[in-house]
């Protein structure tokens, strides 16, 4: 199921239990967002959205987001964390723009405006929409579910098709586990940088903690746990390719900072295997001169490949890292790790 065939079914689904005038809000509020989402997808969708919804706190002033677009148009952005460039910039709020001079100007059924009432009705199931959140609570026996594989232990996994983030693990015992993956978002600190992304192993810890997050009826996810934690490369593999994990902290909705200080090496197959704190270190002690080995090696086949492809630019800045590593032992740095949370231990395969 595509994305515009999930969203037109919510919209369905809402109408079932909607009066007759908030029936044609629905309408246009599928109008609305379909005209936001062309020509987009990924990052510049959000921020199309995000644009939209800074104009959608105004009723009615077209003036306010003409203003807005003609006034960016004609100026170099300067966060290109959000933007990326001034064309990409100009796109994703011409975009936003169109979106909203169709919400101002959209007539109901009747050939009338909106009224506030309407407005902020309409307004709310856009900003659902844009969230990717049901319309209307998902229900535990629904029949939304669609077996997307299986495990192992003979369990099968169920993706709900009403939001693609929600799934359901069913076990040969008859027992039933749900996760939402928008719950909880892990970030990786590695080298001033940080990323997120979705980890079992992160939300399997955030559950025991402060979960089951799935409660039905569910509503979809409105809050984020963020874990926080620190990646170390693998032995053999470029930047990027971790199997040594340090799970700091949890920070919860609330803004708690909950330590966590959990150690985790992946063994082969996949799996990982939770250690102490001084096993950690010095398994990373241990491995250190590999991987100084291994950056150097990787810093003279990146040099020979840019000769091979007469890259000039390439060769100086990876000759750079050469000297670097060459010139000064690789280590990561870490003298000692905080013991663990004797608090809370729950258990990590």
């Amino acid at each position: 199921m595509t994305v515009t065939e999930q969203v037109t079914n919510e919209i369905a689904l809402l109408k079932k239990k909607c009066t007759p005038r908030q029936s044609l809000c629905c309408d246009a509020a599928l109008t609305v967002y379909n005209a936001l989402g062309k020509g987009h997808s990924g990052h510049s969708w959000y921020v199309a959205v995000s644009i939209f919804e800074r104009f959608a706190r105004h009723k009615n002033r077209l003036d306010i987001a003409e203003h807005c677009w003609l006034t960016a148009c004609s100026q170099t952005y300067e966060n290109p964390a959000e933007y990326n460039n001034s064309l990409y910039g100009d796109l994703c709020l011409k975009s936003a723009v169109d979106a909203y001079c169709a919400f101002c100007t959209v007539r109901l059924g009747d050939g009338s405006e909106l009224t506030d009432g309407d407005w902020v009705f309409t307004r709310d199931i856009l900003h659902k929409m844009m969230n990717e959140l049901p319309l209307t609570p998902i229900e535990e026996d629904e029949d939304c579910w669609q077996q997307v594989g299986k495990g192992p232990d003979g369990s099968k996994r169920y993706q709900c098709s009403r939001i693609f983030s929600l799934f359901k693990d069913v076990y040969p015992d008859g027992r039933v586990d749900y996760r939402d993956d928008w719950v909880v978002a892990a970030e990786v600190r590695d080298d001033g940088s940080t990323s997120y992304w979705n980890s079992g192993v992160c939300t399997k810890l955030a559950e025991e903690m402060f979960g089951p997050f799935v409660k039905f009826p569910y509503n979809g996810c409105t809050t984020r746990y963020k874990v926080y934690r620190k990646c170390f490369n693998s032995v053999d593999g470029d930047p990027g390719s971790y199997d040594m994990v340090w799970i700091q902290y949890i920070l919860t909705p609330e803004g708690k900072k909950v330590p966590i200080n959990r150690y985790l090496i992946e063994q082969k197959g996949g799996d990982d295997r939770s250690v102490t704190a001084d096993e950690f270190l010095a398994t990373l002690r241990e491995r250190e001169p590999r991987v100084h080995e291994a950056r150097i090696e990787r810093a003279k086949r990146r040099i020979a490949k840019a000769k091979e492809n007469n890259n000039q630019e390439h060769i100086d800045y990876w000759q750079r890292e050469l000297d670097t590593e060459t010139q000064k032992p690789f280590t990561f740095g870490i003298t000692e790790f905080p013991k663990e949370n004797s608090d809370w231990l729950p258990a990590v395969k």
